[in-house]
């Protein structure tokens, strides 16, 4: 590999095995393009970006991950079906239905996929302690905590990034309002990219598994209850506005993602 690298430099190789993926990565393999990224691309990613910079052992907690994963593959013939049965539950949270000529799953393999994603998530959440992580040209935060009142919180909007957020534990209240219907509370601060206003708007529960994105004009009120404190553990994911995006109706720009449940506010 390296001496064809030699000659060609743009020759690239990748790998799609994940057993085979540590020592492809010795070798200087250049990425992935196994099917187990479709429905848990954290740990193709981890183990990938841990190696490059030189950390094998994070590298190698990641690998096993995805070696784990491969047990999908024994639950149907051809492998994809159950790798899309796999993203019915981990990424959709609801059940599919496929296309002729292709087959869907019988009741015992729908099971099998269902009982190992369950054993994925059950894993995810023990990791990723709370902190700022790169995400493409954004950023992400874990974050954990309780609460507060609606009274104590105020809304908030961003001019540079989209805010894509997703509860992962516990229980949490949001309040969201389009900007032109608030009033400026604290004006706009570039460098932290995020102006607080006040005003009302309409509230939303949120459980495990359910995310939600915001735009520009969407005043938003995060991590907040009603009537008793809940505590939460969440990922907030911070994306680079693209120009392009600025063309999408107000009315189209807040969504509510649950199981199974998809309502625009």
């Amino acid at each position: 590999m390296q001496k064809v690298k030699e000659i060609n430099p743009d020759f690239s190789v990748f790998s799609a095995y994940e057993n085979q993926a540590m020592g492809l990565l010795v070798c200087g393999v250049d990425g992935f393009i196994n099917a187990t990224a479709n429905f848990a691309p954290e740990y193709t990613v981890n183990t990938y970006q841990s190696a490059k910079r030189g950390d094998f052992n994070e590298a190698a907690k990641w690998f096993n991950k995805m070696v784990e994963a491969m047990d999908i593959y024994a639950y149907s013939t051809p492998l994809f079906l159950a790798c899309k049965q796999a993203m019915y539950y981990r990424v959709l949270h609801h059940d599919g239905q496929e296309r002729l000529p292709a087959l869907s799953l019988d009741a015992t393999a729908k099971a099998n996929v269902y009982n190992k994603m369950r054993d994925l998530e059950r894993v995810q959440k023990e990791q990723l302690p709370p902190g700022k992580y790169p995400v493409g040209k954004g950023f992400a935060f874990v974050q954990e905590g309780n609460t507060r009142s609606f009274e104590e919180a105020d809304f908030e909007v961003h001019r540079n990034y989209l805010d894509v957020q997703i509860l992962l534990d516990g229980s949490e209240m949001w309040e969201y309002a389009d900007r032109v219907d608030l009033a400026v509370k604290t004006p706009y601060d570039p460098e932290a990219d995020i102006e607080w206003l006040s005003g009302c708007g309409n509230r939303i529960q949120m459980k495990p598994g359910m995310f939600y994105l915001v735009y520009p004009d969407d005043g938003h009120k995060p991590c907040c209850h009603e009537k008793e404190q809940t505590s939460y553990r969440k990922v907030v994911v911070k994306i680079k506005i693209d120009k392009l995006l600025h063309g999408v109706p107000a009315m189209e720009r807040t969504a509510v993602y649950g199981k199974g449940d998809r309502r625009w506010i």
